[in-house]
């Protein structure tokens, strides 16, 4: 894990990534639909957030009853990490099935759209200038797609989400491995947006 020095303090990237993904996210969905992003959006980070720093407890139980302050500096891992993901799918799972139209075509494109900027952020630190350009290019072309789509009123294709993923798969692979704890959450979450909002029968 790379680390950041801020007011004498060490903060991991992927914190300082995540959170700015967040909001610049948040922005762009807004600027190209004229709307704010669901209240889906801003709950699953903060479900996935406290059960992926809750669940160390869970897997270090010994250690959070001797140290409770460690709860505070560590967090569950990648184990923490899959156990968040999978309540995350459940809690959305249970959003649309309550309001379907809570999810539209476009709501993928939010999940695309934070993985792009997040790992721009990531490749940045990890590969510099180089990496960035190249993240900050496909972000930018993605975009100017989803803005053209949302302004003619046009849906995004199964065929065209499959490509997208590709697309990302084919930029990640540039730089570090494919096969990753990222990218089998990226493929999962985007699937499963694809799934929740374009077939409104699954919910029924």
């Amino acid at each position: 894990m790379t680390y950041i020095e801020i007011l004498n303090r060490s903060i991991p990237v992927e914190w300082l990534a995540v959170i700015f993904a967040l909001f610049v996210t948040a922005g762009l969905y807004q600027i190209a639909t004229k709307k704010k992003v669901g209240h889906w959006y801003w709950n699953g980070f903060l479900i996935y957030i406290l059960i992926w720093k809750l669940s160390y407890i869970l897997f270090n139980l010994k250690v959070s009853l001797t140290s409770p302050v460690s709860i505070l500096y560590f967090h569950g891992g990648a184990r923490g990490h899959i156990l968040a993901i999978i309540v995350l799918s459940i809690y959305l799972l249970i959003v649309a099935r309550k309001n379907s139209d809570l999810f539209d075509n476009h709501s993928t494109m939010v999940f695309i759209l934070f993985f792009l900027v997040y790992e721009a952020c990531l490749q940045f630190f990890a590969n510099g200038w180089f990496a960035l350009l190249v993240q900050f290019i496909g972000l930018t072309g993605i975009y100017l797609f989803f803005l053209s789509r949302v302004k003619k009123k046009k849906p995004i294709s199964l065929q065209i989400y499959l490509f997208l993923i590709l697309l990302e798969f084919l930029i990640i692979s540039l730089f570090q491995p494919l096969i990753s704890l990222d990218t089998i959450t990226f493929t999962w979450l985007t699937v499963f947006f694809i799934i929740i909002s374009n077939k409104k029968e699954v919910m029924s």
